[in-house]
């Protein structure tokens, strides 16, 4: 009888020591945040706490196929000849026009960014990427691309009123900022224009009308993968 009830207290006394040493495993694991699951090839496939690293087999190789493409407008130089009506006629009103598109990047990590220019002639003309750069943007850093920078993009100086796209490539989301300023200069009536096409002079073509505009756009990405 002895000998049972000292087997008895040993058997019971292996459990709770099993029992206290799995209490103490799970303890550390809600402390670390999670419990590790291994994929079919031994790798870790989920840490399951708040800002860990998703180890997915390929999940790097997703991540770095993730791209972020900023189309951003721009407008340059002074618009103001005169269509086939004699009347001021075109993409936009007769003025001075200016853009500065800002670049930061807030992340943590460097970005390598691909900056083209397509250039937006009038239909039926079609524009294409005429130039690319490489710009290396680091944590916290910002450049602008402005006027002067896309006519370099564009080969050269742009003679009178310049339009097209600016495009912004990168692996990680950036802040991108157009600042559109504009200058008007504008008669205050159209000259009137004769039945043989010539323009009668009217002293009120000749008055000139001024003002300017500024519009801030923060530019969203289009994301591909």
């Amino acid at each position: 009888m002895n000998t049972v009830r000292k087997i008895g207290k040993s058997w019971w006394g292996g459990v709770a020591t099993v029992v206290l040493a799995a209490a103490v495993v799970v303890a550390g694991a809600l402390a670390w945040g999670g419990f590790g699951a291994v994929d079919a090839q031994g790798g870790p496939a989920l840490v399951d706490r708040p800002g860990a690293v998703v180890g997915l087999p390929g999940g790097s190789a997703v991540a770095a196929r993730t791209r972020y493409v900023y189309p951003v407008k721009y407008v340059c130089g002074t618009f103001g000849h005169l269509d086939e009506d004699g009347r001021h006629g075109g993409a936009v009103k007769h003025g001075n026009y200016r853009t500065a598109i800002n670049i930061t990047n807030p992340h943590g990590r460097t970005a390598d960014l691909r900056v083209s220019v397509v250039p937006a002639p009038a239909h039926p003309g079609v524009g294409g990427v005429v130039n690319a750069v490489a710009v290396n943007l680091r944590s916290r850093q910002a450049t602008e691309f402005n006027c002067p920078q896309i006519e370099r993009l564009l080969g050269g100086p742009q003679r009178g009123f310049f339009k097209g796209f600016l495009y912004i490539d990168s692996p990680v989301e950036l802040q991108v900022v157009a600042v559109y300023t504009a200058q008007s200069n504008e008669r205050a009536r159209d000259p009137i224009v004769g039945d043989d096409g010539t323009i009668i002079d009217d002293p009120d073509a000749h008055r000139v009308t001024t003002g300017m505009s500024i519009d801030v756009e923060y530019v969203q990405p289009i994301v591909t993968r």
